[in-house]
């Protein structure tokens, strides 16, 4: 699989050496209008499901990579699970014993199993991580190293004003991740207020399908495929990942979204965007086509498609030709180029990423 998407998986794991996870497993969780990725055979799509286990199939995602790579995580229910309050903390990827690593994800399978109860008390949660971090704040400054938090949440909190809660950690070395559970208007609306009123590194993610929508409405010619998200969903520093759904590439952050995703050797070999778009187009689409790995599930066409449609790298959203040379010219390439999911880690080593969609847990 490409070097390039590896390196930024270690990469983003070397800058943010601690992850935060603040858990909502309030009793709204059980709602059923969540959604999945899962495979059968040959066949596979995003199947209903509650809120809840659309979120476990990110946990047990991000614990196995936690695990596997040895990466400091802590996940945090918000609520105790009945008769197993012994799981509401549990410390992923401290150890590098096969018998610490075996015992961790036999919790993590135990947490995963667990089923939403309770109010939605953030703020306690938030207070309590915001002191952890700030205990380590010195070293991560030091070292030029943040903190990923995530909020992964369908509510609003029950417990105080999350705003004001959150308000410490923009004095300390934190990239907040807030990923939403639920497509509900006033919720969304809600979490996009509070990232407004903060001066924080904030990224709010909706659902696999709904960031497909808004990163298709302005680079129409990338796959938005689950994988990519997944990256995202660990946290990483890179820019240009948090800027896929605001903004049309310029072929300068094309090539340097390949540079980092597909590695400095495989865009050197490319001819430049900037001189000479129709050679560029044709070398990517021949690289995809000798790499049968280059394909992802795609959430809009629920079909598998190639991460790149570089026939619309020259042509709007609809497929129409655009009429100004210029903004043909800023369409190029601006590539979330075959990111790779992270295959089933084993006890003994860290997860092996490669091109194809995901397996379900």
């Amino acid at each position: 699989m490409p070097s390039g998407m590896q390196q930024s998986m270690l990469q983003a794991t070397a800058h943010f050496p601690r992850r935060y996870w603040i858990i909502d497993n309030s009793g709204s969780m059980a709602t059923g209008d969540g959604h999945q990725f899962v495979q059968s055979g040959r066949r596979e799509g995003m199947v209903a499901c509650t809120r809840w286990k659309e979120l476990v199939q990110t946990l047990d995602w991000i614990g196995e990579a936690a695990i596997g790579m040895e990466a400091w995580t802590e996940f945090r229910l918000i609520n105790a699970p009945q008769q197993l309050a012994s799981l509401q903390t549990l410390a992923l990827g401290r150890g590098c014993s096969d018998s610490n690593k075996a015992e961790q994800r036999q919790k993590l399978k135990a947490l995963c199993a667990t089923s939403p109860t309770g109010r939605t008390p953030l703020c306690a949660h938030i207070r309590a991580v915001v002191d952890s971090v700030r205990h380590q704040a010195a070293e991560l400054r030091r070292n030029g190293q943040r903190a990923v938090v995530t909020i992964a949440t369908d509510g609003c909190s029950t417990d105080g004003d999350v705003a004001a809660a959150l308000k410490p950690l923009e004095e300390l070395p934190v990239w907040v991740i807030i990923k939403l559970c639920t497509d509900d208007d006033d919720v969304v609306e809600y979490w996009n207020n509070i990232d407004s009123e903060l001066e924080l590194d904030m990224d709010v993610l909706d659902d696999l399908t709904g960031e497909a929508q808004e990163v298709n409405q302005v680079n129409p010619w990338l796959t938005y495929g689950l994988p990519l998200h997944r990256l995202r969903e660990w946290g990483s520093p890179l820019k240009l990942l948090d800027m896929l759904d605001e903004v049309r590439f310029t072929p300068d952050q094309a090539q340097e979204m390949m540079s980092l995703l597909l590695g400095k050797s495989v865009v050197m070999d490319l001819p430049p965007p900037a001189l000479d778009m129709p050679g560029f187009i044709a070398a990517v689409q021949n690289q995809q086509e000798q790499d049968s790995r280059c394909k992802t599930w795609d959430p809009l066409t629920q079909s598998k498609a190639f991460w790149f449609s570089p026939a619309r790298l020259v042509t709007g959203a609809d497929g129409g030709t655009e009429s100004d040379p210029a903004q043909q010219q800023m369409l190029p390439l601006a590539t979330a180029v075959p990111i790779t999911m992270m295959a089933k880690m084993t006890a003994a080593s860290a997860p092996a990423l490669k091109c194809t969609a995901p397996t379900a847990p």
